[in-house]
């Protein structure tokens, strides 16, 4: 018998020895029985955790009775992988405090939510002025209280705004000239209110304070403050000069929140805008440049800063400035923060910080800019960062030279630059 591939066929012993004749092989006298092909090896069986015990997958139909029940297999491992890999890494979190986070971040979400209802809805506005908090204003200069010689700006309840009003012959009305500045954590909705149409002399006795000009209440007040008066005033400023509509010429109606005014003639709407205005501290790494203009109080130095133009990105209108101004060619630069400035009408400052090249740090002074200009080392704007808030004239002019108070960007920059020069 012979096999060809996987045909066997019966041969005679004749055929066979002519067969081995011609080969030159000796045939056995019985074949021996064909090799059959060596079969896969058979994989080892998937062990599948569940419980505390192991079971082969093979088995597992078996095991359960069911095809159906296999999902519930499939969930029990999911949850024992759960338990095994990522339960443990949970242990390392502070539970407390990763509910406080989500807690917060819940309360921002809402406190926005609710001022965009009062932004766009004049019936809700109009309700929750009634139940706000007033920071007051006279002539764009805010209410200032003095205690224990620190000062600071107070917010004023409704009820009590309303009383005031009665006293000073004015109608409740009057709290609808207000603007919607924001909500504290408890969706108290903040206003602010300016009382310029009021004597000055007569408001200021009954609400117990002082009317400051806004650039002094800065040295004065604490830096919580700032940011919301700075808002509040950008925005009271904006609504007394955009009275009228520039196409029309015809009077502007402010919505209840002060978010916008319309003209009805044409409904055109204007919406509150800032300009965009780039400040820039520049450093040769060793020393960094500091500016004042005639303007400043003195003793004052700062950075340098400068409006967009318009078609100028951030980065044109840096390298523009720093060579106006100084005469200096900008090699590289990096973003530091941004902060609202109320002057001269709402700006946004962009702060970066600048490097020019060592050998390239020669000041040209445009002097139609600015007063004066020179580099400081680390040491000096150390002690120049330690000195108290400057509050009068003379402490003003009894020192070599001092910088913006800790709130202003430019003092974080210069802090910024400082730190960075310590040995590590």
């Amino acid at each position: 018998m012979g096999c060809v591939g996987n045909v066997q066929f019966l041969t005679s012993p004749r055929v066979r020895r002519r067969e081995q004749h011609l080969r030159g092989k000796k045939l056995p006298r019985t074949l021996p029985p064909p090799k059959t092909p060596p079969s896969p090896p058979t994989p080892e069986p998937r062990i599948e955790p569940w419980g505390n015990s192991f079971i082969p997958q093979k088995n597992l139909c078996c095991f359960f009775g069911a095809r159906e029940r296999l999902e519930g297999l499939k969930s029990q491992i999911l949850n024992w992988s759960y338990q095994q890999k990522v339960m443990p890494l949970l242990k390392n979190f502070n539970t407390s405090a990763m509910q406080i986070s989500c807690r917060l971040v819940s309360n921002y979400v809402s406190r926005m939510r609710y001022l965009f209802e009062l932004k766009e809805d004049d019936e809700a506005c109009r309700k929750a002025l009634s139940s706000g908090a007033f920071l007051l204003f006279h002539s764009l200069s805010p209410l200032l209280q003095r205690r224990e010689n620190k000062f600071t700006a107070p917010f004023v309840t409704a009820s009590e705004l309303n009383r005031i009003l009665q006293k000073l012959n004015q109608k409740e009305k009057y709290m609808e000239e207000s603007v919607l500045i924001g909500c504290t954590e408890n969706h108290v909705p903040q206003f602010a209110l300016d009382l310029g149409r009021i004597e000055k002399a007569k408001a200021e006795s009954l609400l117990k304070g002082t009317f400051v000009d806004l650039r002094k209440a800065f040295f004065l007040l604490a830096g919580k403050d700032a940011p919301l008066l700075s808002q509040a005033q950008g925005l009271l400023r904006w609504h007394s000069t955009h009275l009228y509509c520039s196409r029309t010429g015809r009077p502007t109606q402010k919505n209840v929140s002060g978010s916008k005014r319309v003209c009805s003639t044409e409904e055109i709407i204007y919406y509150p805008q800032a300009s965009p205005v780039i400040i820039v501290l520049v450093s040769d790494g060793i020393q960094c440049l500091l500016a004042r203009q005639e303007s400043f109080p003195p003793g004052m130095y700062s950075a340098l800063a400068g409006f967009c133009d318009i078609g100028e990105t951030v980065e044109d209108c840096l390298h523009r400035e720093v060579a106006e101004e100084v005469g200096l060619d900008v090699s590289s630069f990096e973003y530091s923060a941004s902060q609202h400035w109320p002057f001269p009408n709402s700006s946004l400052m962009i702060a970066c910080h600048a490097l020019v090249q060592p050998g390239q740090n020669k000041i040209d002074l445009n002097h139609s800019e600015l007063e004066d200009a020179r580099w400081f080392d680390a040491k000096e704007l150390t002690k120049a960062l330690k000195r108290k808030q400057m509050t009068t004239m003379k402490e003003m002019r009894d020192v070599p030279f001092w910088i913006p108070p800790p709130w202003a960007v430019a003092h974080q920059l210069i802090k910024e630059w400082t730190q960075r020069q310590q040995p590590c």
